[in-house]
């Protein structure tokens, strides 16, 4: 998958230069291709453009200017229901009346799909997602959990060439996220559906994800294979949401780097007190020193003009601190 560049070849669904404005917001331009098999992270802060994003791939946003194709086929201008993709709102959009079973074969009856038929492929899917114990459940009394994975199976039932997924993450406990990133995992490898996820962050859903795609103010940036994205994140914004805590101006460096760019460090790379050091060594102000859930020490600190976050190491005395900053952990970031 690519986000710039010409054509690829095998690229389930592709956008060429997609301008939507929904009132004063404008997404875009945007170019991504994502093939059969892949999933597209996209992450970034609230109003960035990421469900705009896919309600224009679904077809509920016209955009102004460029392309939608899947399987190499302009859709820009298909009605929703003919473009054979699947959608995961964040809302869900269950109808609660209706029982389990129903809703998974909505899409199935409203396309002619003869009884005994449906009721295969609702069987097939809710073996999958381990649903089957719960299928003639009215809708309204599943928890959230539940509801999640019986909207992704109503999603994949109709072998939709693409499927997109909007903040399935959001509000999940940390047992239901792993579980929906095996579901991921299951239409990656199983299905081999071209798919998109949006999330405000990636953390939850990194292992089921094959791509990351940061989103902020209507621009889209392709942050690479998910190894990649993680130890050279590229875009300073973007490294705050991979888990990186610390930002530093090459300028409050020195020379160590291009003046324009800055180094993103976990706080594990930064070390503060009179410890021996293995990196760049500065001096600081010690601002903070507070205990982490772990038990760990951490020390904010301010390093010429600029809020660091390290791990307390060694003796401090006063105020004024050494910093050891392990470059070889950093990222250079724009």
């Amino acid at each position: 998958m690519r986000s710039g560049g010409g054509p690829g070849l095998g690229a389930k669904l592709r956008l060429e230069d997609v301008v939507t404005r929904i009132g004063a917001f404008t997404l875009g331009p945007v170019n991504l291709e994502v093939g059969d098999g892949e999933v597209a992270l996209i992450f970034g802060p609230n109003g960035a453009g990421k469900s705009t994003l896919l309600k224009t791939i679904l077809g509920l946003y016209r955009p102004e200017r460029g392309r939608v194709l899947i399987d190499d086929v302009d859709v820009t201008n298909v009605p929703v229901n003919r473009r054979e993709v699947g959608y995961v709102p964040q809302s869900l959009a269950l109808f609660d009346h209706m029982s389990v079973r129903d809703n998974i074969e909505f899409g199935l009856k409203v396309r002619g799909v003869p009884k005994e038929e449906r009721g295969r492929a609702v069987k097939e899917v809710a073996e999958r997602l381990h649903i089957e114990d719960f299928l003639d459940r009215r809708a309204s009394e599943l928890s959230w959990g539940q509801a999640q994975r019986v909207a992704i199976a109503r999603a994949v039932i109709t072998r939709p060439k693409v499927l997109l997924l909007d903040e399935p993450a959001s509000g999940l406990d940390p047992w239901s996220a792993d579980y929906l990133a095996d579901l991921i995992v299951y239409v990656r490898d199983e299905l081999k559906v071209a798919t998109i996820v949006v999330s405000q962050y990636a953390g939850k859903l990194l292992r089921a994800s094959t791509r990351l795609l940061f989103m902020s103010n209507g621009k889209l940036y392709d942050l690479g294979p998910v190894e990649r994205a993680l130890t050279s994140p590229m875009k300073a914004e973007a490294a705050a949401y991979l888990g990186y805590d610390n930002v530093i101006p090459c300028k409050a460096l020195g020379n160590l780097c291009e003046g324009s760019k800055s180094l993103a460090l976990r706080y594990s790379s930064v070390q503060v007190g009179e410890a021996p050091c293995d990196g760049l060594q500065l001096k600081g102000w010690l601002e903070q020193i507070y205990a982490d859930v772990d038990g760990s020490l951490r020390a904010r600190v301010d390093l010429n003009g600029v809020k660091v976050t390290g791990l307390l190491k060694g003796k401090v005395e006063g105020r004024d601190v050494y910093v050891c900053i392990k470059i070889d952990s950093a990222a250079l970031v724009e």
